[in-house]
């Protein structure tokens, strides 16, 4: 199984709590979704990329990721630690591929819209033109913070809100698109690749 979780915005409890919902339920290996910073303040900056690296979570890059990337970039005289935070971030990968499966922060991709743009445009036509470019059967994502687990099966799409602590069934006929939700509003989820299933969890009692 596979932990899951997003957009922690610097929130290093919010971060922690998720990690523990997931651990607690036998999960090894963690995949944060991209924005686990805030671009607009750097404390905590620090503090969250340790952590990261301690749990040993693997991370890919959101839109506030990429802006602190930048701004960090930019700085004439960058301290000690702000140059160890921007050797990490580099390192950050925009998206991880394994099997059928992509975890990234919002598209598919290496441009821009894989960072800022959401998979949803409140249209079918959108959200089918997204399906059939993906190179994967399963994207799992965050950016958007309403989990949702849309489908797609070659003709039709469809939106699903995910329930708490129910397994979803991810069949290997149609395309998926889980969105994973913010875990600095509760939500993070598991992925049970030998069961085809997304349960979403929320961390807050």
């Amino acid at each position: 199984m596979i932990g899951l979780l997003s957009d922690t915005h610097g929130d290093l409890d919010a971060l922690a709590r998720a990690v523990w919902a997931l651990r607690r339920r036998g999960v090894a290996e963690i995949v944060h979704l991209g924005d686990f910073c805030d671009s607009l303040r750097e404390e905590g900056l620090e503090e969250t990329i340790r952590y990261l690296l301690a749990e040993g979570i693997s991370a890919v890059k959101g839109n506030n990721d990429f802006l602190a990337e930048n701004r960090l970039s930019a700085l004439a005289h960058p301290t000690e630690t702000q140059r160890e935070s921007l050797a990490f971030l580099y390192r950050v990968p925009r998206s991880i591929e394994r099997g059928d499966a992509c975890f990234a922060h919002s598209r598919p991709g290496t441009g821009f819209r894989s960072f800022f743009e959401p998979v949803e445009d409140g249209t079918a036509e959108g959200t089918a033109s997204l399906f059939a470019g993906m190179s994967c059967r399963f994207l799992f994502c965050g950016h958007s913070h309403r989990p949702a687990l849309l489908r797609w099966d070659g003709r039709e799409t469809s939106r699903e809100v995910l329930q708490n602590e129910l397994p979803a069934r991810l069949a290997v006929s149609v395309r998926c698109i889980v969105i994973v939700g913010a875990a600095d509003s509760g939500d993070c989820g598991l992925y049970d690749e030998r069961e085809m299933t997304y349960t979403r969890i929320n961390i807050f009692p």
